[in-house]
């Protein structure tokens, strides 16, 4: 990953919120509490001439836990089974979730890396349960008892969920419905749920599936993050059986989510990267260099110099972030090769691939393509019409193509093969806030995910207002420990003590224990005024033990006060009064 590096506080990705006492705050939908990054013993960093590189080796994958034997789909119980037709095995996640997934009603959470786990068919598996509870006695599924959400992040990929859901689930006379628009689905749900004379149809839903659940950390997060709320506060309130299904790629905070969702242990399942089942390589590259244009040009010399290192022998996928910057990334890469003259190790001559790409850009409308293809190089975006697209896929999936320069679309509901993947920068250009912002939760690796709900408070809880279920402060604040940011403050703020170590946390039970720092540090908000400086230099001078730091000091003050304290030495003035019953009430502790 190539991307620019910025001081704190440069990053334009903000916005501002005026609040009742007129000033203005600051609020980044991609706020982030986390100050340092702990690396694995084994990587390394290097510093070179306008960048620096951080080298992460791929995680040796993890050793077959005994539980994990082949899992046969017959072993499935039968109804379940024309489901997955075609299908042998259930892969080692699934195996380690099939019980939960079919044989609990428990909210559940799964963690892994994209692809290793197939997704999908663990939320398939829980439909599938949710379907075994309404097969009547003659074999038939009452399908006017219940309803099944799937809630996904774009339209591309609640496509290609639809597309496989019908194909699979058509034996049980299911039928799949998409909701996609101008609006994300989420965004179509929350429409929904808001709506009084939805509620017959809502009331029917009984399996609620987020993919991608670590979007709460995204723009689009506040909308996921009131749908969940409300839908876990009304199931409370009418007792109707509501599961949650979370879907996620790996997280370092996935307790947290897992609070949110109301997920017990036994339904928390977190797979690290040692289970994917090719191992994963990392490399980030930060550019140093400050002066116009050069960062672009060391960008484009760096991503060349990572082509050139698996040339002829992988194919490469590069991601960048405009459908304009696909055609300049490939041709400035087509260019560097062919002014350095190695352009001849991407395609052989006489080869069949430089026989069938030189009539393919014969035959394309597309200038770009046309272009670019003698070289064995494509561009992909959702710009390009849909026969170019599948032509670019096909040839890139059939190995002719070398290097594709996309749009992240390609990244999603299409599936093709790559040893080395780059992303060329870490900012995308918004048109709705006319400047360049930075990446989103879906795009960036490990992110802890935190609240982005307090940017939308003030629409969330109108909204929450109009439906009804919130009429006074009280329910207001009710309705608010519901949602994922009460239970990231209280959290965080607990780790943070206990890192500090002011009082000890157990992260399973939820206990607090108060440490000795932790009793000191109540007496951090005592300041020292200047009316009362005379009289503590008074007392500076009577107290039985030396006090070695200035009089300006608060911890001086307190040092004075309790030594005052426990020899009884009677305060001159008025000054101190108030500090000393402070003193007074605590020292006994």
């Amino acid at each position: 990953m190539c991307h620019q590096k910025k001081n704190r506080g440069e990053d334009g990705d903000q916005d501002a919120m005026e609040t009742e006492n007129g000033t203005t705050e600051t609020i980044r939908s991609h706020f982030m509490a986390n100050k340092s990054c702990r690396l694995t013993d084994d990587s390394y960093h290097l510093q070179k001439n306008g960048y620096e590189e951080i080298h992460v080796p791929a995680l040796k994958p993890s050793v077959l836990d005994p539980e994990e034997v082949l899992y046969p789909i017959s072993n499935l119980p039968k109804y379940t089974q024309p489901a997955f037709d075609g299908y042998k095995v259930l892969n080692r996640i699934q195996i380690r979730m099939v019980n939960a997934a079919l044989e609990s009603d428990e909210n559940i959470l799964l963690c892994a890396p994209t692809v290793s786990a197939d997704k999908t068919n663990v939320a398939l598996l829980c439909i599938l349960r949710e379907i075994g509870k309404h097969v009547m006695s003659d074999g038939t599924i009452n399908i006017d008892e219940f309803k099944m959400i799937y809630i996904a992040p774009m339209r591309s990929l609640v496509q290609d969920v639809v597309g496989n859901f019908i194909k699979r689930l058509n034996p049980f006379g299911l039928k799949v419905e998409e909701l996609t628009g101008d609006h994300q689905l989420s965004q179509k749900w929350d429409i929904i749920t808001r709506k009084d004379r939805e509620r017959s149809y809502t009331q029917l839903v009984r399996l609620i599936i987020l993919d991608e659940v670590h979007l709460l950390h995204d723009d689009r997060g506040p909308v996921l993050e009131a749908v969940i709320a409300r839908t876990i506060r009304t199931i409370e309130t009418t007792q109707d059986a509501v599961c949650f299904v979370g879907l996620s790629a790996t997280l370092p905070n996935y307790e947290y989510i897992a609070t949110f969702l109301n997920v017990k242990r036994e339904g928390l399942f977190h797979f690290d990267n040692s289970y994917r089942p090719v191992p994963l390589e990392q490399q980030y590259i930060g550019i140093t260099e400050k002066k116009a244009i050069k960062p672009f040009q060391i960008m484009n010399d760096l991503v060349y110099d990572k082509v050139m290192e698996h040339v002829g022998k992988n194919q490469v996928l590069i991601f960048v972030h405009s459908r304009k910057e696909t055609g300049k990334t490939a041709r400035a890469i087509r260019d560097a090769c062919l002014e350095k003259d190695t352009i001849g190790a991407f395609l052989k001559d006489g080869s069949a691939s430089q026989e069938i790409l030189r009539t393919e850009a014969e035959q394309t409308k597309n200038l770009e393509l046309k272009d670019l293809f003698p070289y064995s190089f494509a561009i992909h975006h959702a710009g390009m019409n849909r026969a170019d697209r599948t032509l670019v896929e096909d040839l890139f999936a059939e190995r002719h193509i070398q290097i594709l320069v996309s749009t992240g679309t390609l990244a999603w509901g299409v599936y093709l093969p790559a040893h080395t993947v780059i992303i060329k920068g870490t900012q995308v250009y918004n048109p709705e806030k006319g400047r360049w912002t930075e990446l989103g939760a879906l795009d960036v690796m490990q992110l802890p995910i935190e609240s982005q709900m307090i940017s939308k408070l003030v629409d969330n809880l109108n909204a929450e207002i109009v439906l009804g279920t919130v009429q006074n402060i009280r329910k207001a604040a009710e309705w608010l420990s519901y949602t994922y940011l009460y239970v990231h403050l209280i959290h965080s703020a607990a780790i943070q003590l206990d890192k500090s170590h002011l009082i000890r946390y157990d992260r399973k039970t939820g206990n607090f224990q108060v440490t000795e720092h932790g009793r000191i540090a109540k007496f951090r908000h005592i300041t020292v005024r200047e009316e009362e400086k005379i009289e503590l230099q008074k007392l500076l001078e009577r107290v039985p033990i030396p006090i070695k730091e200035s009089i300006d000091e608060p911890s001086a003050k307190i040092n004075v006060l309790l030594q005052a304290y426990i020899s009884q030495l009677k305060l001159d003035g008025f000054a101190l009064m108030a500090d000393m019953i402070y003193i007074t009430q605590s020292a006994g502790r």
